[in-house]
This record gives structure tokens, sequence and C-alpha cells, in this order.
């Protein structure tokens, strides 16, 4: 008859091994989680700004208001060119924003890097800044193309 204990012994280990990492695990998503969440609404002011000062700019080098950028809620972005919409919103249940000019629709959403404590926008695989997702966005609303 085999040992029971070194039966035990093995098990056991993997056991603590298995629970250890594990537990591991479950501090590491609370963190991001945390981190996701405290991180969103300031990419979200981020983006909002740029938006806005891209909004200025651009119109201060056309020389006319061709992008306006309305007074909204802070969950909301509207910004008018004649008369088409550019409207996103924030959800900070879920750390996503969501773009749509008819017919496109565009859902970005918060993605971290613990090991850099940094935060971004993210789609499709890419990363985005908030200054590079306002820029992408005017272009695209401009030029009245899908992304």
């Amino acid at each position: 008859m085999a040992d029971s204990s070194e039966w035990a012994k093995k098990v056991a280990a993997e056991f603590k091994r298995n629970a250890e990492a594990d537990r591991r695990k479950r501090e590491t998503f609370v963190a991001e989680r945390k981190f996701k969440s405290s991180s969103g609404p300031l990419l979200w002011n981020e983006l909002r700004e740029g938006l806005k000062e891209k909004c200025r700019a651009f119109n201060v080098e056309v020389g006319e208001d061709i992008l306006l950028f309305e007074i909204v809620p802070d969950s909301t972005v509207k910004i008018r060119r004649r008369e088409q919409y550019l409207d996103g919103t924030y959800d900070a249940q879920v750390n996503r924003t969501q773009f749509n000019y008819l017919p496109f629709s565009f859902s970005f959403s918060v993605k971290v890097d613990m090991a850099t404590e940094n935060a971004t926008w993210f789609r499709d695989g890419r990363h985005f800044t908030s200054d590079e997702l306002s820029g992408i966005l005017l272009r695209a609303f401009l030029n009245y193309v899908s992304l």
C-alpha cells in the first residue's frame, strides 16, 4: 500500500501553490479594476479637453467656426459641424467611451498597464492617448469617414 502521508504532502503542496496563484490573480484583478476606475475619468477629461482645444485650434487655422464644441454634461461631448454632430459619451461603470456620427459608431475602452501604471484608450488591438484619439476622431469627423 502506498504511503498516504507522502501523497498528502504532494497534493497539499500543489493545493497551496494553486491557492496562492489564485490569490495573486484576484489581487491583481482588484488592483487593475481600481486603477482603471480611477484612470478612466481622468482619460475622459483629457479627451474632452483635447477635443475642445483641437476644435478651437482648427477654427483659428481656417478662420471660421467650423467645429463647434457644445457645452454639455461632463459625461458627454457634442461637436457640431454644420448639420452633423459628433456625439460622445463616457460610461464610468464599464470604463468605455462611445462616439457616434451617423452612420458611424466607435467604442473605446480604458486599458491599464500595471507594470508602468499607464492607462490608455484601447480599440481593435491598438492603444491611444487622449491626445491621439481626439485628433483621430476629429479628422475622421471632418472627412466623414469610418475609423
